[in-house]
């Protein structure tokens, strides 16, 4: 345990890789012929859907990493092992975000192949287009938003323009969350097997308390901003 206090950095980056693999197995389980597909010759497109897939199971499971520790973080400042410092939430949001593009651009791209034209209209959200369409929408618009998540984030930290403003924009980081189980839930059929089902009502729990974490303590704030401002004007 002391070696484990020691080094909490790289521990959790370890932990994290472990959980990775957990991607990796249930897409080897829930795709039986991949092996087959991998010695063949595949359908245009097919070896880069399937490693969208992958990244967006990864991302999935970093999210998870991410809300998990960010509840562990707004419940308590005690226990040096498990909390995420700051840095440490800064290098896994970024890597959440790469993986998330990647996830994105490998879709667009074999979707592209597949169809023999370009899938670019894909990154513009339709809500009206059906089923299909709608979660894809859900997935667009949660790359939007955690782009201007990671955009406010680095402003809230930046000395010239560190402001409440940039650190409550930062908060799409919610919505961004929200979408992403919704996005997750109705297009991806992993999710919805093995021990995927246990990660995704984990991040669903995870995100709840969090939210209600966050909303209980900007209500104190504003309630405690007036009567500061009062006592300043005294």
């Amino acid at each position: 345990m002391e070696y484990l206090r020691s080094k909490p950095s790289s521990t959790r980056w370890l932990l994290l890789l472990l959980l990775l693999m957990l991607p990796v197995l249930t897409l080897v389980n829930e795709n039986h012929g991949l092996l087959d597909l991998l010695r063949s010759r595949a359908p245009d497109g097919q070896l880069l859907y399937l490693l969208s897939k992958l990244f967006g199971l990864s991302a999935f499971v970093l999210l998870c990493a991410q809300v998990f520790l960010t509840v562990l973080g707004l419940i308590t400042k005690r226990i040096n092992f498990i909390e995420a410092g700051k840095s440490f939430h800064i290098a896994l949001g970024l890597v959440l975000t790469t993986v998330i593009l990647s996830h994105a651009s490998l879709f667009i791209i074999a979707v592209s192949l597949r169809s023999g034209h370009s899938a670019l209209h894909l990154l513009l959200p339709n809500l009206t287009g059906g089923y299909y369409a709608l979660a894809v929408s859900f997935g667009v618009l949660s790359l939007y938003l955690v782009v201007c998540s990671v955009y406010f984030g680095y402003k809230a930290r930046s000395r010239k323009h560190k402001s409440r403003q940039f650190r409550n924009g930062h908060l799409l980081v919610y919505v961004f969350s929200a979408l992403v189980l919704v996005h997750a839930r109705m297009i991806g059929s992993e999710i919805q097997s093995g021990w995927f089902q246990w990660f995704y009502w984990l991040a669903v729990v995870c995100f709840v308390v969090a939210g209600l974490i966050r909303l209980t303590g900007l209500a104190i704030a504003s309630r405690k901003r007036p009567a500061s401002e009062g006592a300043k004007a005294c």
